[in-house]
């Protein structure tokens, strides 16, 4: 039996011990920093190196007059009140987030630098032992406060709030892409390295989620073989890629299209074979109520214990009650960089909007296609919440008394919600 008498990297037992010890960090940095009333923090040895290339500027909202950065409309929903004062780790790489003037930030990281030294032996006089935190990281910036900063890949700008890939891995991702393009056939294992570099990717390419459906499923295809066929749908997708990777110099992603804020929209969806229907709020306690019938053909294929064989499920159907959901509140409301709620009663349609694809070709790919490139075109962030059917009564009469001509039950719908807008 071997028993590590140091905290490794590099073998397959490490990550567990390693992130143990790392969290174990975080943790007393984040008791040390919320602690009442405020512990002080004393000199480090280390700050010196930490603070060589510290840029203090002064805050501000999102910078008019830059490339494909648009102002975020004058609303403010944060429950926070007092500076944000956190700290979290990545495996072995720890990220302070802090707001205030210089004196509270470096206070901040010397609770930090005081916390590992707290957890792990530092060298003693005369001992030819590296520091536990790399000193020469630390020279070139990786410990310092700035605005911008390089955070695991990625640029995160707090005064612009965006954010976006460094330019040299936009350029390998093009690279990557173009490779691939020139193929008709990938292995296996490079294929399935390649859609993890997309992926990592594609939480800063809005509009890039519904592409992995075809991409997914010509992986799908190819685990017989080991050799990944690039057909004419899986070329579109890849080609599709690309030219939003090309866009990203020009169109950066804000913090607010992928992180969800306290939902500034609220509504509830519902769709049966006859049609779809929904009702949502807005921020000035308007109400909108819309239905739609499905067409004839949209009918005609539904699968059903009578007609098995059909190719739309009442989940596409769920789905598309959702999107027409998303199109009517851009008739009544600027979406811009808002998060919006909605609820319906289907499992597999509130996946697809968390995931943004499915593995196979066919309705609900087409529809993942369509609301990523609504998401795109009007830069929201949406959530959708599974609400058990017996709760969802607006949204299930919305679209059940579309077709229905009894005046008696038009009459109780009119007088249960006599607010509802058109």
């Amino acid at each position: 039996m071997a028993l590590p008498l140091a905290c490794t990297m590099g073998w397959t037992q490490s990550p567990p011990t390693f992130c143990a010890m790392s969290e174990t960090i975080a943790d007393v940095t984040n008791g040390r920093l919320k602690a009442k009333p405020s512990l002080p923090a004393e000199p480090h040895r280390l700050n010196q190196h930490a603070q060589t290339q510290d840029a203090f500027t002064g805050w501000a909202p999102v910078a008019r007059g830059l490339p494909g950065c648009l102002e975020k409309p004058a609303v403010s929903n944060s429950s926070y009140k007092l500076p944000i004062t956190h700290a979290d780790v990545f495996v072995d790489d720890f990220i302070l987030l802090g707001q205030g003037a210089h004196p509270r930030l470096d206070w901040m990281r010397r609770h930090l630098l005081h916390a590992v030294d707290a957890i792990l032996n530092t060298p003693r006089t005369g001992e030819s032992r590296n520091e536990a935190i790399s000193v020469k990281k630390l020279s070139k910036g990786d410990g310092s406060w700035a605005t911008c900063k390089l955070i695991l890949g990625w640029e995160l700008d707090s005064v612009r709030q965006t954010l976006e890939l460094p330019s040299h891995c936009r350029d390998s991702c093009l690279l990557l892409l173009d490779d691939l393009l020139q193929s008709n056939r990938v292995g296996a294992k490079r294929w399935a390295s390649a859609l993890g570099k997309l992926r990592f990717i594609s939480y800063a390419v809005p509009g890039s989620a519904a592409l992995f459906s075809c991409l997914q499923c010509a992986q799908n295809l190819g685990r017989t073989s080991g050799r990944i066929r690039v057909t004419t749908d899986v070329l579109s997708a890849l080609s599709a890629f690309r030219l939003l990777v090309q866009d990203l110099g020009d169109r950066p992603t804000y913090l607010a299209e992928i992180v969800p804020e306290n939902p500034i929209l609220l509504g509830a969806t519902d769709a049966a074979k006859q049609g779809m229907g929904g009702v949502f709020f807005t921020p000035d306690s308007s109400a909108y109520l819309w239905r739609h019938p499905f067409p004839h053909e949209v009918q005609r294929r539904l699968v059903s214990a009578a007609h098995p064989t059909g190719t739309v499920t009442n989940s596409n159907l769920e789905h598309a009650g959702l999107l027409a959901q998303l199109s009517a509140m851009t008739l009544v409301a600027d979406l811009r960089y808002a998060t919006i709620e909605n609820f319906l009663d289907n499992t597999p349609a509130v996946s697809r909007v968390s995931k943004g694809a499915v593995s196979s070709l066919g309705p609900a790919s087409r529809l993942c296609a369509v609301a990523s490139a609504h998401q795109r075109l009007h830069r929201y962030c949406h959530l959708a919440t599974f609400l058990a059917g017996a709760s969802n009564v607006m949204a299930d009469d919305a679209s059940r008394l579309q077709h229905l001509t009894d005046p008696a039950l038009l009459s109780h719908f009119n007088q249960t919600y006599p607010q509802v807008g058109p």
